[in-house]
């Protein structure tokens, strides 16, 4: 009775020969839709692997650095301007660019008073009066038209001006070319800092290593004993410590960084000697060659590099190291490999850890336990060595350990290194692998 019930809904319905089978076989409707759920998630992911663009550098442009704001009106471009001349100045044999990639209200032509090359802005495509109204594709188009069919090269850094907030622009930077860091800039207020932390969130996420922040109009000096009064309150130094970034400068509210914008001649140019054009030059001097990541970090990262340098005997030459040589397999694999205090600030994470919220406070309690930290097993790091010789460490499991290190502010993580290639990170980043230098 069974079977015959079978055969007139066969017979009757437009069903595939597929479902048929299953009928036949006594397979369950539950069985069915499972196994359609996990074809239909394999294949979206297979889609968006394939679908992200994959990253590639501009030719001869050494250093990318974009300047960043969540909030509009914060001065982000007057930064923008002032700290690719103040880098020209300081360091006269340097070659450096400046993209205006504010595709929806560019200023940067105004505040460098140029209408034609060598300057490159969405400023010279539209007519000074017109409003852009572009959807995500187009502004995309036109971000690729602005990064690959530009004669840049040869730049020791490219500055990129960005517009506010985390949108089509700032995706569109990220996936499409390595950058160096990220510059946040805002203004005290609480409204100016929420947004911030959003877009510092962002970059985090994306695995964009954030350089710093400046802190824009962050006080006045009075004309008559000088004393600095912080008009807009002085919030940003707690978002600071929460994000564990660095103030790289607090540039004082002054009109003649005003007027310099309206007449498009930098203050750092009409007033070097002024202490406004300072505080650019000193933003300025925290870029090369630590990449604006602080003295500090810097010296950090190049002492682990050193370490492993001398712990695993790796020479110029690229080979791997010796102690994978000596048990054949790679240091994942043994047990008592040695395990390395990685700074967090070097390792890359592709993609945004899923954790439970109780485990990591859990992790966080542990760590914090003198008698028990020792008790947090180390996470995995693959490392790479790029085309040219640049070290790239990838990690992509231990989401609770890393989130707790990264919530308690931790500089260093316990980590065992896995000698890996290019090879290894595809099968985990599939056609989105970037180009390692």
């Amino acid at each position: 009775m069974f079977h015959c019930k079978i055969r007139f809904l066969s017979s009757n319905l437009k069903i595939c020969a597929y479902m048929q089978k299953c009928l036949k076989s006594n397979i369950s409707t539950t069985d069915i839709n499972e196994t359609k759920n996990i074809n239909l998630e394999a294949k979206r992911k297979e889609i968006m692997s394939r679908g992200l663009p994959k990253k590639k550098p501009i030719k001869g442009v050494k250093q990318i650095i974009i300047v960043a704001s969540g909030k509009g009106g914060v001065g982000k471009s007057t930064t923008s301007v002032n700290l690719a001349t103040a880098l020209k100045v300081i360091e006269p044999k340097k070659s450096i660019g400046l993209l205006d990639a504010d595709v929806f209200g560019p200023s940067i032509p105004l505040m460098m008073n140029l209408q034609q090359s060598p300057f490159m802005s969405m400023g010279f495509l539209i007519d000074e009066k017109s409003p852009v109204v572009w959807r995500g594709l187009m502004v995309m188009s036109a971000l690729d038209k602005l990064l690959r069919q530009v004669a840049w090269a040869p730049l020791d850094c490219l500055i990129i001006d960005t517009p506010p907030g985390t949108g089509d622009t700032h995706l569109s930077l990220i996936q499409n070319i390595f950058i160096t860091g990220a510059l946040l800039v805002t203004t005290p207020q609480r409204a100016a800092l929420d947004v911030t932390r959003r877009g510092a969130k962002m970059f985090e996420k994306l695995s964009v290593p954030i350089s710093g922040i400046v802190e824009n109009m962050s006080f006045i000096s009075c004309p008559k004993c000088m004393t600095k009064i912080s008009i807009f309150g002085d919030n940003t130094e707690a978002l600071a410590h929460e994000l564990g970034i660095k103030i790289l400068q607090k540039i004082p509210l002054n009109e003649d960084i005003r007027d310099s914008c309206d007449i498009g001649k930098p203050i750092v140019l009409s007033a070097p000697n002024s202490v406004q054009a300072e505080c650019y030059k000193k933003l300025a001097e925290h870029k090369d060659p630590k990449k604006i990541m602080g003295v500090v970090k810097y010296a950090v990262i190049l002492s682990f590099l050193s370490h492993i340098v001398s712990s695993y005997g790796v020479s110029s030459n690229n080979t791997a190291p010796s102690k994978m040589d000596k048990v054949g397999t790679s240091i994942h694999s043994s047990a008592d490999a040695e395990v390395f205090d990685v700074p967090m600030s070097v390792i890359i994470r592709p993609f945004p850890p899923d954790v439970n919220e109780e485990k990591v406070q859990s992790l966080i309690n542990t760590l914090n336990n003198s008698e028990t930290e020792s008790l947090v097993p180390p996470i995995d790091i693959l490392w790479i060595k790029g085309s040219e010789g640049g070290d790239y460490y990838y990690s992509f499991g231990g989401c609770h350990r890393y989130t707790a290190h990264k919530q308690i502010g931790r500089q260093f993580i316990k980590a065992k290194l896995i000698k890996s290639t290019i090879t290894d990170l595809r099968s985990y980043l599939g056609n989105s692998t970037p180009d390692l230098k």
